[in-house]
């Protein structure tokens, strides 16, 4: 028999990569994932002989009744229509008369489809074994159950014999007939019956000793049974060449190979004239690309009318990996190794294409070694001629990225292989749910996606220690891994690693980051105490700001516990805090001890101070002592002061090492009385005490109300203003400039050491100081940032940089040839006016 076995979607062929894409339409039921015979439940439920329930289930595990057995087999006989049908004044059976299936059980036993259970009762509601059913299609089939002897004591194996001969059993060998059938292998035994042939009985005299005697043959009527009920087109196939895909409509068109449909192409041009090139669906068969197809349809006015579905013919999916799974010295005139497994082939060229794409007979050739570039390949190979020889691989080329910014319009990616960033915007991309910002995603590109849609999705990642190595493999947790565009993992080192298909595409040990979350300043604390014992209580400054109340114990060598002494959360023990008051050391960062900062130069000793640095802050100048946590950006306005417990760390965003993490004990001393702001509203007019019209200034959290008199000219949703208050209002009001249009503020940001600024690849630089007022934003939104740091500038196509920041400096250069910065607006997007936002 044909092979007909549905092909499972393999657009991403690692069973971890099948969640990435976007890939379609989706499925036909809720619990579609419980479907065994995904072809035959789609197939029979296209054909209206079968369907789902009104919660949007199908319950494939749930059995078949008799009087639903007699309902699917009329309809598929009256080719998928409600047939009109009678019923009796005096019922065949006693306990049928008013059952809603009535019409179709009187309809099948005058057929000799069915029969009673004996005592005039037919039991409607009672299940239907496999044999049953089997016999119910053999009958509809054409096939007379006196002539087949499917009645006697006999009846259940000879009907097993035929319907096994008949094709009716194929693709259920697990399934026991004698039970009752479920309603997912019933529509498998409908599927192979409508793809049977009907049967005839001929009738010829013949002479035996002498005498005439008429003799019976059982013979193929030559078509199907699908074929003549529903007068649809199935007997031809052509392997699905490319499909294009309409969001408006909804729909896809699919394209076919017209050649080799050969001489039966020709007769059925001949026969419709019409062409079997291409049709329109709104169901999603792309996983079929480059298989051999069959396609059910009919015709009406010489075009293709409806087409009721779409299965792989002669064809399977041989094997699935990575396309650096094959082995280059394997690659020969008759086989090809896979992931370590031979696989015979029709040839030593195997045509290979990307999804939805064209052939690129030197795919395989130079994609055959671990991935040592910006993309990566997930792939299958294909049998198309039912030999389970290899005709084709397709294969789908993506990239993995980490997401740098992710906002309520756009988001910005960064190439793990090639440090490229991307932005673009969220409504033209299928985006997973639950990503985040610093999450890591594989992007396939919308040439390579169902809907042309370029889809990101969310990849795990794992962590472990490399416990062995082996020329470009390495070992963790027991999974041997080949890395893949450049990484490298040292033996005996615990890392982050993002893994696709079995190459590891980023790897960063984990000792490499400091986590400020396992940092707190103790605050209060009670004497430690025996073990044994009830557990002390601390309270502790967390890197949030928070003061929590934690019982704890110190860690073996963890040293004493101090008030104002900064310890590390080494572990949480059954709801007790394990600390120590020794800093662990960390790779590619390091603990520097006491460092005075320079308000003047805005760096700790030689450092520069980041953005979003974590400084724990006590002013012992109260009593009590009082305690915050501020940003790097905040610090930055602080008088001198010395900083303990410095620890400093490469950023990766600017290149430079600054410091992440300190503790402080200062009053933090600033002032200004110049304030500026981001406005995230439209002025609203308002009256205030006297009836006088003034204005409320919405900046992100904070709404102001103007004095009298203050004007609003020019000022909206958008603007960087700044102003100052007298008795709480805004006095005075100042546009500095507007993000919907281009101002000479706007610029990019190409070097930056934390405290000067490069813009435009001028010569110029500019000073950010401790009197610089830093506002994040994002532009896209019209929203003020929740955080943020500043980053370099992304290039746009043409090779120029983009605007990402609006800078208000000092008409005249201090002392040191540099202008200072008084406001600094920075675009967590990196992208002012979102240009080049494809």
């Amino acid at each position: 028999m044909r092979n007909l076995k549905k092909v499972l979607s393999l657009v991403l062929c690692m069973a971890m990569m099948l969640s990435v894409m976007v890939v379609g339409a989706g499925a036909a039921f809720k619990d579609q994932s419980k479907i065994v015979n995904e072809e035959a439940v789609d197939m029979c439920s296209a054909l209206n002989i079968i369907n789902g329930y009104t919660d949007g289930s199908f319950k494939p595990e749930g059995n078949i009744t008799r009087a639903e057995a007699c309902k699917m087999i009329c309809v598929a006989l009256n080719g998928g229509k409600e047939p009109v049908l009678g019923t009796n004044a005096t019922a065949t059976f006693t306990d049928i008369k008013g059952h809603w299936a009535e019409g179709y059980i009187e309809y099948c036993v005058s057929e000799g489809i069915v029969a009673g259970i004996g005592g005039g009762k037919f039991n409607p509601n009672g299940n239907v074994t496999g044999s049953q059913f089997a016999k119910m299609l053999l009958i509809a089939l054409g096939y007379r159950a006196d002539h087949e002897k499917f009645v006697g004591s006999a009846w259940e194996v000879n009907v097993n014999v035929k319907a096994t001969q008949k094709g009716l059993y194929e693709d259920l060998a697990t399934m026991d007939p004698s039970v009752a059938l479920t309603r997912d292998n019933a529509a498998q035994m409908v599927w192979n019956a409508l793809q049977a042939k009907e049967v005839k009985y001929e009738y010829t005299l013949v002479s035996e000793n002498g005498q005439l005697v008429s003799k019976v043959n059982v013979a193929d009527k030559g078509i199907t049974l699908m074929a003549d009920k529903y007068g649809v087109i199935d007997d031809e196939s052509a392997i699905m060449t490319g499909f294009s895909y309409d969001e408006d409509k909804d729909e896809w068109t699919y394209y076919f190979d017209r050649e080799v449909i050969g001489a039966e192409r020709d007769n059925f041009i001949a026969d419709y004239n019409i062409s079997f090139a291409s049709f329109t669906s709104d169901v999603d068969y792309t996983d079929l690309f480059r298989q051999n197809v069959k396609v059910v349809y009919t015709v009406k006015n010489s075009k293709v009318d409806t087409v009721y579905g779409m299965f792989a013919y002669e064809s399977s999916v041989i094997a699935e990996g990575v396309l650096g799974d094959i082995d280059a010295a394997d690659l020969d005139d008759k086989s090809i190794e896979i992931a370590d497994v031979d696989y015979d082939t029709t040839g030593k060229t195997v045509a290979s294409y990307a999804f939805n794409g064209a052939a690129d007979s030197s795919a395989i050739d130079k994609t055959y070694k671990a991935p040592a570039f910006a993309l990566g390949y997930s792939m299958k190979a294909i049998d198309n001629t039912g030999d389970d020889k290899i005709d084709e691989v397709v294969y789908v080329p993506f990239s993995v990225a980490e997401v740098t910014y992710l906002g309520a319009t756009t988001i910005t990616t960064k190439n793990v292989a090639t440090s490229a960033t991307n932005n673009v915007k969220i409504e033209k991309i299928n985006l997973a749910d639950g990503i985040a910002e610093d999450d890591y995603v594989m992007i396939v590109d919308k040439a390579n996606t169902v809907d042309g849609v370029a889809a990101y999705t969310e990849l795990n990642v794992l962590s472990g220690k490399v416990a062995a190595t082996k020329g470009s493999d390495v070992k963790v947790d027991g999974t041997w891994y080949t890395l893949a565009n450049g990484q490298s993992m040292t033996l005996d080192t615990e890392y982050d690693f993002v893994v696709v298909g079995g190459y590891v595409y980023f790897a960063k040990a984990t000792s490499s980051e400091v986590d400020v979350a396992d940092y707190a300043l103790v605050t209060a604390f009670q004497a430690n105490k025996d073990w044994d014992a009830d557990y002390p209580k601390a309270s502790l400054l967390t890197s949030t700001g928070e003061i929590i109340t934690v019982e704890y114990k110190m860690a073996a060598n963890g040293g004493s516990i101090e008030k104002n002494a900064l310890v590390y959360i080494d572990d949480i023990d059954d709801g007790v805090y394990v600390l120590t008051t020794k800093i662990p050391a960390i790779t590619d960062g390091d603990a520097k001890g006491d460092l005075l900062y320079n308000k003047d130069t805005g760096k700790a000793g030689t450092y520069p101070i980041a953005d979003d640095a974590v400084i724990y802050v006590v002013d012992t100048t109260e009593t009590p002592n009082t305690y915050k946590v501020i940003s790097g950006a905040e610090l930055k306005k602080a008088d001198s002061d010395t900083l303990n417990n410095v620890m400093v760390q490469k950023n990766d965003d600017t290149g430079f090492t600054s410091v992440v993490f300190a503790t402080m004990d200062s009053s933090l001393a600033t002032s200004d009385d110049t304030a500026y702001g981001y406005v995230t509203a439209d002025p609203v007019a308002v009256k205030d005490a006297d009836k006088n019209t003034v204005y409320e200034i919405t900046m992100g959290d904070t709404t102001l109300t103007t004095k009298k008199g203050v004007s609003i000219d020019g000022i909206g949703k958008g603007s960087v203003i700044s102003y100052k208050l007298t008795d709480g209002k805004i006095s005075t009001l100042v546009e500095v400039g507007d993000l919907n249009n281009a101002k000479t503020g706007a610029c990019s940001i190409v070097a930056y050491d934390g405290k000067l600024l490069q813009v435009n690849e001028s010569a110029d630089t500019y000073e950010v100081t401790k009197d610089t007022v830093i506002i994040y934003i994002n532009a896209a939104d019209s929203k003020i940032a929740e955080g943020g740091k500043i980053s370099l500038a992304q290039k746009a196509s043409d090779g120029k940089y983009i605007a990402n920041e609006i800078g208000l400096a000092e008409d005249k250069a201090n002392d040191d040839g540099n202008y200072e910065l008084k406001l600094l607006v920075v675009d967590v997007n990196n992208n002012i006016y979102d240009v080049e936002v494809k």
